[in-house]
């Protein structure tokens, strides 16, 4: 695990550094060197504070890495000839006066910059790429082009079917019906129940919240109406506005609960199980169609639209 500052310094090390093959100690220990971006370098101290490696291991590392005879970056991720941040060469020992010795700075630099080596790589990895492969510029300008235009297309197809809506005289339409009505009706009651019971726990956790002084009394009344208000619609829109009222007042009401809950197929909606008596949640709540339907202690399950495949 690589944690500080500069852990997400690694994509702005030089590129000669990933075929040095380092060891990870070896790796982190440079990057906490880059860290520090002084002509003295830090202290081994300073090191240590940066890593949370032990001293003798970070003498030990540094004597490694001179070992391997780092070269200077030549450039930096602009093309311009690299400063001296660049190099392996910035260190020094808590013997050679640790008290003037650089104050690091923090990782605060602009994010724009970061932005501008980001694209200025990009560049110069995508002219590589046209070098290597030829016609893959032109291909991709053709591209390029191509999505101009369908996008160009699109626009002003949205455009006019704007000016359309805009249009006082213009006679709209509700578009074409789903020919599927069984299927349209499951999926509106599938919605209805499962918002049903997402109100309803919400509506129980606002009770436990102000009753943990979590929460203020009249802030859990106001909410408690929006949601019984919003739970009606749902019934209303939902549930309700799926059945054939006309029917079912001829049968006086019988077959309601069973229409409500039911799909197409004769499979069961909601399957609920009261596992606890109702008990008193600290605060009062609001009486609404999802707590008539889910009332408090209740466990359910809500069938999907379309039956699972047997043995699955």
């Amino acid at each position: 695990m690589i944690a500080g500052n500069y852990a997400n310094n690694f994509q702005y090390a030089p590129e000669w550094l990933w075929e040095k093959n380092l060891t990870p100690t070896e790796f982190m220990t440079y990057m906490a060197l880059r860290y520090f971006s002084y002509p003295a370098g830090p202290t081994v101290a300073m090191l240590v504070d940066k890593t949370g490696f032990d001293t003798a291991v970070i003498e030990e590392t540094l004597h490694s890495l001179l070992e391997r005879e780092f070269e200077p970056c030549v450039e930096d991720e602009f093309g311009q000839p690299a400063d001296d941040r660049w190099r392996f060469c910035y260190y020094k020992y808590v013997k050679d006066a640790p008290d003037q010795a650089p104050v690091p700075v923090p990782d605060d630099s602009d994010p724009e910059y970061h932005l501008k080596q980001f694209q200025a790589r990009m560049a110069r990895s995508k002219e590589a790429f046209y070098a290597a492969n030829p016609g893959a510029k032109e291909a991709e300008e053709r591209r390029a082009l191509d999505e101009a235009e369908w996008h160009a297309a699109e626009r002003r197809q949205f455009e006019e079917q704007r000016k359309k809506l805009d249009d006082p005289n213009y006679r709209r339409s509700g578009g074409p019906i789903n020919p599927d009505i069984n299927g349209m009706v499951d999926t509106v009651k599938h919605l209805g129940w499962s918002a049903l019971a997402q109100i309803a726990g919400i509506q129980y956790h606002l009770a436990e919240l102000t009753g943990l002084a979590l929460l203020d009394p009249d802030a859990n009344d106001t909410l408690q109406n929006e949601l019984h208000h919003l739970a009606e619609a749902v019934e209303w829109g939902a549930i309700r506005g799926v059945l054939d009222y006309t029917e079912i007042e001829a049968h006086d009401y019988l077959y309601e609960e069973e229409f409500w809950n039911t799909f197409t197929d004769g499979r069961e909606i909601a399957i609920r199980i009261m596992v606890e008596e109702e008990r008193d949640v600290g605060a009062p709540i609001l009486e609404s169609p999802a707590t008539i339907e889910f009332p408090h202690g209740t466990i359910y399950h809500i069938n999907p639209v379309t039956p699972k495949p047997e043995g699955t």
